[in-house]
Order: structure tokens, then C-alpha cells, then sequence
């Protein structure tokens, strides 16, 4: 255990030492119900940019065990470009060396290659690259909800088309009562995709969790 916590002051101290401001390390970092050793976290989106997890020996059943736990963060953070790294102790400057892991989560494929090269390490890099990466993810996002609720509309005007000509043929009969009904049914059902909402001169805003 003593062991583990030199290794990490050595890397907490090499990371400083190549731009890495002091508020942007956490240790102990809960993701989910767990605790990854040190994760960097961006001090103004409060993302994690990266994640080490520290082990005693480098052996096939720390790598075995390690690759788990950073695969389990991956899948609780919900993103799996987050860069994750296992980090073991050497009796050599710089007394600790670093295994990158590249997961697809996809089809859980694993590949491993040890790294010490500062331009991967570069704290602004980094930062971009995954404020980029969120960015890109939220568009997405942005653009499936967008996809979705066209179809939604499509697929009402059809309903009301459909319950127009039942209307004008005198199959079915629609007073004032049953119009309010659809209305209150088509304001909770548009609810979902809107961030704010005017309704009979009310406005509503939708109130988002932030990570």
C-alpha cells in the first residue's frame, strides 16, 4: 500500500512539473460506487480528462484486475474516450511507468501500450480533446432528439388528418372537452423535448442535472 502511495506522489509530482494546475488533481475520484486512484479533472467543466489507476507489481494479475476497474469507470462515466492508464513503480527516475489501456466498449476489445512521452501528457491538449469529444456527443444528442421529435410531429398530423375526416364522415364526435384533453396530451408529450415552454401566457423550463 506504501508502495502504491509513492508511486502516485511520483506521478502527482511529474505531472506538476509538465503544467498540470493543482486543483485539476483528485484522488480517491468516485465514478458510480467506485474510486479510481487519481483522476485529472478540467477545474472549469469539471470533466475528467483522465484516469490512473495505481497497482504495487506490474503482473499479468494486477493488468488482469486494473483493466476491470478501469473498464467499470468507463462504463459508469458513460464515455469511454476518457484516456485510462495503469501505473506501476521502477527502481529508476522516473521511478513509476505507465500502461496506456484503448477499450472498445463496443465489442470489449482491450489494447495495451506502454506510454512516458510528455506530448501525450500535455494538461491543454488533453483538455481540448475532451471538451471536443463532449461537445461532439452532445450535438448528437442535440440532433437524435431533433430526428425524434420530427417523426413525432409527422405522426400527428396524420392522427389529427385521420381523426378530421372520421369527424366529417360523422363517425366519431369531438366537443370542446375532448379538444382540451388533446391539447393537455400534446403539451406533455412535447414536454420532453423542449428546454422551455409557453403556454397560455405560463412559461415552463425544463431543469437539466448537471454532471
Amino acid at each position: 500500500m506504501e508502495l502504491e502511495k509513492d508511486t502516485l506522489k511520483k506521478l502527482i509530482e511529474y505531472l506538476k512539473a509538465h503544467g498540470y494546475p493543482e486543483n485539476s488533481f483528485a484522488v480517491e475520484y468516485k465514478i458510480g460506487n467506485f474510486r479510481v486512484d487519481l483522476a485529472i479533472i478540467d477545474p472549469e467543466t469539471k470533466i475528467p480528462i483522465l484516469l490512473f489507476e495505481i497497482k504495487s507489481q506490474n503482473n499479468n494479475l494486477n493488468i488482469k484486475f486494473g483493466r476491470n476497474q478501469l473498464l467499470k469507470y468507463l462504463t459508469d462515466l458513460g464515455d469511454s474516450t476518457v484516456p485510462t492508464y495503469l501505473v506501476f513503480p521502477i527502481p529508476y527516475n522516473p521511478f513509476f511507468e505507465i500502461k496506456r489501456l484503448y477499450f472498445n466498449v463496443e465489442n470489449e476489445q482491450i489494447v495495451e501500450k506502454t506510454v512516458l512521452d510528455e506530448t501525450e501528457f500535455d494538461f491543454i491538449m488533453q483538455k481540448r480533446a475532451r471538451i471536443s469529444e463532449r461537445v461532439e456527443k452532445n450535438q448528437k444528442k442535440t440532433e437524435d432528439t431533433i430526428d425524434n421529435f420530427k417523426w413525432f410531429c409527422w405522426g400527428l398530423a396524420l392522427l389529427i388528418l385521420f381523426i378530421g375526416i372520421l369527424k366529417k364522415f360523422k363517425v366519431i364526435d369531438i366537443d370542446a372537452t375532448d379538444l382540451a384533453l388533446g391539447g393537455a396530451l400534446f403539451g406533455l408529450v412535447i414536454l420532453p423535448f423542449a428546454s422551455k415552454l409557453k403556454f397560455l401566457g405560463m412559461e415552463f423550463e425544463r431543469f437539466e442535472k448537471k454532471n
